[in-house]
């Protein structure tokens, strides 16, 4: 599992440095500005009885035309064991784009999220914190705007503060699955 995660992160970071390596063209590259938008995600841990999509939003602020780093907020809902279980994933991405001067441009991520939970019903309220890894693709539809897709992997523990002494070594056994399609305005 590290070595995989050692690897994943080698090839964003590579990614970031050959898209800066390449510089920019002429005009403004279509991964280059800070954009802000709805999106809509579909999330299920691995303990779910089933997903459902949900709204959110997303901020991209890009750092070079090579990577950005993405902040997002969504409102997701799923079942477990007959009960309605709501959460709000609250993730920070960075992204590293393969064709940044390009209109259609994939790239992979890597990140950590938080994700406050609350339950109607007898199963407890949690706060979760874990990493995640995944791709997707951007396609630009014109000079200001965009849509993206991304499907991540996640990994989460219960985080219980009072008694937190770190995290190295922790067991994020609480998997999930995040897919996310969003609309992007460049501003």
């Amino acid at each position: 599992m590290r070595l995989w995660g050692g690897t994943f992160l080698a090839l964003v970071l590579s990614a970031s440095a050959a898209s800066a390596y390449n510089g920019g063209s002429a005009g403004a590259p279509a991964q280059s500005a800070t954009s802000i938008g709805p999106r809509l995600d579909f999330y299920r841990p691995n303990a779910a009885d089933r997903g459902d999509w949900a709204p959110g939003v997303q901020l991209d602020l890009h750092m070079s035309p090579g990577y950005s780093l993405q902040g997002s907020m969504d409102f997701a809902h799923y079942t477990e064991g007959g009960t309605s279980v709501h959460t709000r994933p609250i993730q920070a991405t960075v992204l590293g784009y393969f064709a940044p001067d390009s209109s259609f441009s994939p790239y992979l991520l890597i990140g950590g999220g938080w994700y406050p939970t609350h339950a109607d019903g007898p199963i407890v309220s949690q706060r979760l914190f874990g990493p995640h890894v995944g791709a997707g693709l951007e396609l630009l539809l014109g000079s200001n705007w965009s849509i993206d897709g991304s499907y991540r992997f996640l990994w989460t523990e219960i985080i219980d503060w009072e008694h937190l002494t770190h995290l190295v070594g922790t067991d994020f056994s609480v998997r999930g699955h995040m897919f996310t399609v969003a609309v992007n305005y460049r501003l």
